[in-house]
């Protein structure tokens, strides 16, 4: 009998089981039944991988991040949870080929129902292979579409126009924070002229905090006067401030002690 196989189970969970854990995980999706169950049989274990592997405890390794195998009948049965929908996706009674996993479900007592397809509560894989059910996908697509509506939001505060009293407030805030207060109103005047709207009072924010932390990487130069700057922030928006080799740190250090000598 040919089966699908998941070239994707070399993950971390599958990489923490023991070599014979392994052997195990691989002797039961073999061995099962068309529907994924498979009848215990300590012996047979035994004689085909290990006869000192503990099977409870492979069970527990199997299932630490989450279920992979149910017992069924008091642990006489192991079913592999996601056996159909891995082999068959979704289950059609009309489909000959899904046959014996109807047959083998019936005759361990399980509902085909959740197996089958049914569009309000159906099931489908993921790109990774995982599974989820159709009300996962609708909730994944809702918080799609709400961070699309808080992109839209910020998008439109962003294009916000700023009134005149709001800037001059903005700009008085900032003039705070500026090292070189040299002539206020003609760094006021380019203030306005180039802050219009919500997004440009963002821009000029970060173009300013980087201005500052750049002044303190480079504590040897001497700040801008204010007018200077305002009328050319927007040059610091994007600003990195470049890796600063060794020796290049000395040679600044030696002119700023020959500046304060």
């Amino acid at each position: 009998m040919k089966r699908f196989t998941d070239t994707a189970k070399w993950q971390p969970w599958f990489r923490k089981l023991t070599l014979g854990q392994r052997l195990f995980w691989f002797f039961i999706l073999d061995k099962c039944d068309s529907c994924g169950a498979w009848e215990r049989d300590d012996a047979q274990v035994a004689l085909d991988i290990d006869p000192d592997l503990d099977i409870d405890q492979a069970l527990d390794a199997l299932n630490a991040e989450r279920e992979r195998i149910r017992p069924l009948k008091g642990g006489k049965i192991l079913f592999v949870v996601d056996f159909i929908r891995f082999q068959y996706s979704r289950l059609r009674k009309e489909n000959k080929v899904h046959s014996p996993a109807y047959r083998d479900l019936a005759r361990n007592g399980l509902d085909p129902y959740p197996y089958e397809i049914d569009e309000s509560k159906g099931f489908t894989k993921t790109p990774e292979g995982t599974l989820q059910s159709l009300q996962e996908e609708e909730e994944e697509e809702e918080e799609e579409k709400n961070k699309e509506k808080e992109e839209k939001g910020k998008e439109v505060r962003r294009k916000t126009k700023v009134d005149d009293f709001e800037a001059e407030i903005y700009f008085d805030e900032l003039w705070k924070e500026y090292p070189n207060k040299i002539d206020k109103p003609k760094s006021k005047e380019r203030f306005l002229k180039s802050v219009k709207t919500l997004g440009d009072l963002e821009m000029i924010r970060e173009a300013l905090r980087r201005y500052l932390k750049h002044l303190e990487v480079n504590d040897w130069k001497k700040p801008q006067d204010g007018k200077t700057w305002f009328n050319n922030w927007r040059g610091w928006v994007d600003y990195e401030e470049p890796p600063q080799k060794q020796d290049e740190k000395d040679d600044a250090a030696k002119i700023l002690e020959r500046l304060k000598s």
